[in-house]
């Protein structure tokens, strides 16, 4: 038995040697161009005679022509490979041409031993350019007149780029004449381009999803969820338009694999800071469980590029680092929406549905699950769940599914928060009538007496306000004050003093015992605020009765009047508010902690001294001093001065 198998592998051996190198007939054939689908001669190594037409290359084994040499008995094989195919031309051939569909390495053409065209650059300067469908055109001098073409192809495979297609041929080439040739190569970036209609469809998903997150962020920046994801999907974008380009634009190979990488491994991670952001997460445990596998894979890709790594060690770990970063982010969804959160639920299919196909395919690569018959039609489904109109796989259908629901809730959220917005701004509106209404915009006449008042709020609607009643017996009663807050609890607040004030102005005109109340009637509504007020009463003798609720002291003739204050309205019962009296002899100014606290670029506050100073200006003229100075608050100036006559404000 032993002798018998010697025999045979005797005879085959004997019969394989002589054989000559692999021919293919065009005319033969009786077409313009053939495709070279057989066996071309391959030897490992490197040797410039293996480029000469009359090399016998008989004791070379023969390989596929349409398969890398890694499925061939070469596997991870690195280094130089040549191949060796010859073709017979018709007589009178001169326009000829040979297109190699790819070959993703550095490699040179030789036609009958001359030089035809190189892609790449080989040691010791190696670069490789991927360019697919390239055409090299055969000088007449190289075809002869009917012969035949020994072509020699010689392949440089790097050892750093050990990529998953394998080194060396993948897809047959095509010899013949030169125009067939061209359209030949036409018809292949045609079919390439329906070939890849998916990732493209996806792009163009991820572009408009990047705009529809920018245009939302430019509406309202405050909620920075819209550029994450606009930068998330930037990235994913650039990282599909890398995929499709390699099919229709040269290359290199290199910064193409790594740019992939970079970009699949930085839009991953802005997806998971955008969750964050969108569900209202802390960044905590889970955050760093799918964020550092990511960062990882980032470094490693970076360490290839600088050639310290190589490329299969960056490839598996930048396809595991995307199990931890797919189960980080069903988990925080789900998490969210059994938390309360609405939004969440919309999200939980498909990013579940997701993390199970990623988990999936790299375990199905990891193990080759496509050898056993069961995972081998799970995986031609999954690679093809629609054919027509365009090839779609799983995956695909996935990512856009993933897409749309979160391009949907962005927009249920912008449209709530668009409802908020308007419902918040007929509240504002309302309150601004409301204190249009309580702050008058015509003073009453007060025979004696020159008033002027000037009310700047920092807003829509603010919290100071001010009151003047005019008494029987001559003078008024003056209430001015400010309500911690803004908007409509501000608002509603100062209708609550303004009406507390003028209700007591029937009663009594004793400026301490009014803030006793006011403070009363605060206690149970002020909600953890309070509000500084000081009331006067002004006599027609020009005697001035003040009570200060907190309040900034009034000015009188530049100087500040000294008086006992009390504690704010609103913070404890029983409060007691001593009176002061003084006499106006010139103009008091009254003002709200809006022109104290007026702070310019700089940081610096526009201050009681100053303030002081400017105190014998008109009310317009201080007010507009500590606006220019750097407004932040609300401002108020309130001055009365004695006149001979009632002069109508």
């Amino acid at each position: 038995m032993r002798w018998s198998l010697r025999l045979l592998l005797f005879l085959y051996v004997a019969l394989a040697g002589p054989a000559s190198v692999q021919v293919f007939d065009l005319q033969r054939d009786g077409m313009p161009l053939a495709e070279l689908n057989g066996q071309f001669r391959f030897h490992t190594g490197d040797d410039a005679r293996w480029a000469e037409p009359s090399f016998d290359d008989s004791q070379w084994p023969l390989l596929r022509s349409d398969q890398s040499w890694n499925s061939q008995g070469y596997k991870n094989y690195s280094g130089f490979g040549w191949y060796r195919f010859s073709v017979k031309v018709p007589a009178g051939q001169k326009n000829l041409a040979l297109l190699i569909p790819g070959i993703r390495d550095s490699y040179a053409v030789y036609a009958n031993g001359d030089l035809i065209g190189q892609i790449g650059k080989f040691p010791p300067h190696p670069a490789v350019i991927e360019e697919h469908n390239q055409i090299f055109h055969i000088p007449p001098s190289s075809a002869g007149a009917g012969g035949t073409i020994v072509f020699a192809v010689r392949v440089w495979s790097s050892p750093s780029l050990a990529v998953s297609e394998g080194p060396g041929f993948r897809a047959a080439p095509v010899v013949g004449d030169s125009a067939a040739v061209a359209r030949w190569a036409d018809l292949q970036i045609h079919d390439n381009f329906w070939l890849w209609a998916q990732e493209e469809f996806v792009l163009i998903v991820n572009l408009a999803a990047a705009v529809l997150g920018f245009a939302l962020f430019l509406v309202r920046r405050s909620e920075r969820e819209y550029l994450w994801y606009c930068l998330a999907q930037v990235c994913w974008s650039i990282y599909h338009a890398s995929l499709i380009a390699t099919f229709f634009l040269s290359t290199p190979l290199v910064p193409e694999i790594l740019g992939n990488a970079l970009a699949a491994l930085a839009g991953a991670l802005l997806n998971l800071v955008f969750f964050h952001v969108l569900l209202r997460e802390r960044r905590r445990v889970l955050f760093w469980v799918g964020a550092a596998p990511l960062c990882l894979g980032m470094v490693f890709a970076a360490a290839t590029y600088l050639g310290l790594i190589s490329y299969s060690v960056t490839n598996a770990v930048g396809a595991l680092s995307f199990i931890p970063y797919t189960v980080a982010v069903a988990v925080l969804i789900v998490r969210a929406g059994l938390g309360g959160n609405g939004e969440a639920w919309l999200l939980a299919v498909p990013f579940t549905v997701s993390c199970m196909d990623i988990v999936y395919l790299l375990c199905n690569g990891a193990f080759n699950l496509g050898r056993k018959p069961a995972f081998a039609t799970i995986n031609n489904f999954l690679d093809a769940v629609f054919s027509w109109p365009v090839h779609l796989s799983a995956g695909s259908i996935i990512a856009v599914s993933c897409n749309l629901s979160v391009c949907a809730v962005l927009i249920l959220r912008f449209a709530r928060s668009r409802r908020d917005e308007e419902r918040l701004s007929a509240e504002l509106e309302a309150a601004r009538v409301v204190q249009q209404v309580l702050i008058p915009d015509e003073l009453p006449s007060v025979p004696g007496f020159q008033i002027e008042s000037v009310y700047k709020p920092a807003g829509q609607v603010g919290g100071d306000f001010f009151q003047i009643i005019p008494l029987e017996a001559g003078g008024a009663l003056i209430a001015i004050g400010d309500v911690s807050g803004k908007g409509m609890p501000a608002a509603m607040t100062v209708s609550l003093l303004v009406g507390t004030f003028r209700t007591l102005a029937h009663y009594t005109q004793s400026p301490g015992e009014i803030l006793a109340a006011m403070n009363t009637r605060m206690l149970a509504r002020s909600r953890g605020g309070f509000t500084t007020c000081l009331v006067l009463r002004l006599e027609a003798n020009g005697a001035v009765v003040a009570a200060n609720a907190g309040h900034i002291a009034p000015y009188i003739d530049g100087r500040e009047i000294e008086l006992i204050n009390g504690l704010p309205l609103g913070l404890v019962s029983g409060a007691d508010y001593t009176e002061t009296v003084t006499s106006l002899t010139g103009r008091m100014v009254l003002v709200t902690d809006g022109v104290v606290e007026a702070r310019n670029a700089r940081g610096e506050l526009f201050g009681f001294e100053r303030t002081r100073e400017l105190s014998t200006l008109a009310a317009e003229a201080l007010a507009a001093a500590a606006q220019r100075f750097g407004q932040e608050d609300d401002i108020t100036v309130f001055s009365v001065s004695l006149c001979a006559v009632a002069v109508p404000a």
